[in-house]
């Protein structure tokens, strides 16, 4: 049998042809992978989806030089155009399929819009004081919003408060929170974290807000409500007595996240006892306290602000005096104790007042809201040390804490 060796020349032929057709085949899959995917070839964009939201968008530029684009977040059936105008954000969410404009309730489920309102609200309430929510809940205004992947941001303007806040006021909304009021496919993450009115910021003015000689039964609970109306805390110096009277409001105080502090046992001027004496005061005012909370006292504030030497070097205890003292115990009216507590306040104060009289809770109930709306955090003293970034320190008084005074 015979058989042909194949030239050299031969062998080139079929090398190059099979690697043409290889090439061939190559470019005709990933032609036909593009097109069936509608991808982007060569900067052309083949997505009509894609086209309609291009379109849109440049035609409200065109017609509004105002306008500036922030971002573009795309789902299944609407693309979100979130943009700046001048001093706000506008957002439009566009209709993929037809290039119609879509209200925001479009994409709720309509049964459920009242329930993500609610949500919103509940969440609102977690981070604003009562008569921020109570204002966007019961007034009008405008809410924008601004779809992302896994969360909506919303921000709410031209809304009316009293008292009067200026304040951009925003609310980040987990898909988590909502799940089960959205009309379109969404992105869950698997841990998250709802914004909260007490995660208090050390670059704002900030004050502590102490009461003194209680707690009543009556009163102290109402300053407690006051505080968590507005995302506020307070240090309480509670005399011992009154804390084994009313061990339920002492409890009460404690677990809302506010601070107790000691008062003495029964408001005794400490300054002009001896220390066997104070010694025993404190430690049954402590003894007391323990009962009730398991804890012990961690700050002092003597009554009178009297002190000697020898009890200041000798306790183990910072020494909580006060800036402003609105003399709510000498005036009993409110409108007076206000004013004399908003005319002079200032970064780094430690106010002082007593939950014991009507007339001072009616000032701090009327304040609070008032000092939020100035720009000011109320936090108790531990707080306003840790927010100046100082430690506070046995045999040290403390009149007031600013960033300046611990340089």
């Amino acid at each position: 049998m015979w058989y042909t060796i194949p030239s050299e020349s031969g062998f080139k032929m079929r090398s190059i042809y099979r690697r043409e057709l290889g090439t061939i085949l190559f470019i005709i899959i990933l032609l036909v992978f593009l097109v069936f995917n509608r991808y982007e070839i060569i900067g052309i964009n083949n997505k009509k989806e894609d086209k309609i939201v291009i379109n849109y968008v440049e035609k409200l530029i065109q017609n509004n030089t105002n306008y500036t684009l922030i971002s573009q977040n795309d789902f299944d059936t609407f693309s979100n155009v979130f943009m700046q105008n001048n001093d706000r954000y506008i957002s439009f969410y566009i209709n993929t399929t037809n290039g119609k404009t879509m209200q925001f309730d479009d994409l709720l489920k309509k049964k459920k819009i009242n329930n993500f309102y609610d949500k919103v609200y509940e969440l609102l309430a977690l981070k604003y004081p009562s008569f921020i929510v109570d204002g966007i809940k019961n007034g009008e205004g405008e809410k924008v919003v601004e779809v992302k992947e896994n969360e909506m941001i919303m921000y709410f303007y031209d809304y009316t408060f009293n008292p009067n806040y200026t304040e951009n006021i925003t609310l980040h909304v987990n898909y988590n929170e909502v799940k089960d009021y959205l009309n379109f496919k969404y992105k869950l993450d698997n841990e998250y974290y709802n914004e909260s009115g007490y995660d208090y910021d050390k670059n704002k003015k900030t004050v502590a807000l102490t009461l003194d000689d209680g707690p009543s039964p009556n009163l102290t609970p109402r300053v407690v409500q006051a505080l968590s109306n507005n995302k506020m805390h307070a240090t309480f110096f509670m005399v011992g007595i009154n804390v084994r009277a009313y061990p339920q409001t002492v409890q009460l105080v404690y677990n809302s996240g506010n601070e107790i502090g000691s008062h003495s046992l029964k408001h005794a001027n400490l300054g002009k006892m001896k220390m066997d004496a104070i010694n025993s005061d404190l430690a049954t005012a402590n003894s007391y306290f323990n009962e009730v909370t398991n804890d012990n006292f961690k700050l002092l504030r003597p009554p009178y602000g009297s002190m000697h030497s020898e009890m200041v070097n000798s306790l183990e205890m910072p020494l909580i005096l006060w800036s402003l003292d609105p003399l709510d115990w000498k005036y009993r009216d409110c409108d007076t104790v206000v004013n004399n507590i908003m005319s002079v306040v200032k970064d780094g104060d430690i106010i002082l007042v007593h939950d014991i009289h009507e007339t001072s809770v009616q000032a701090v109930e009327k304040i609070l809201p008032m000092l939020y709306a100035e720009g000011y955090q109320v936090v108790s003293v531990s707080e306003l040390a840790a927010l100046k970034g100082a430690t506070l320190q046995p045999h040290v008084k403390y009149r007031s804490i600013t960033n300046e005074s611990n340089n």
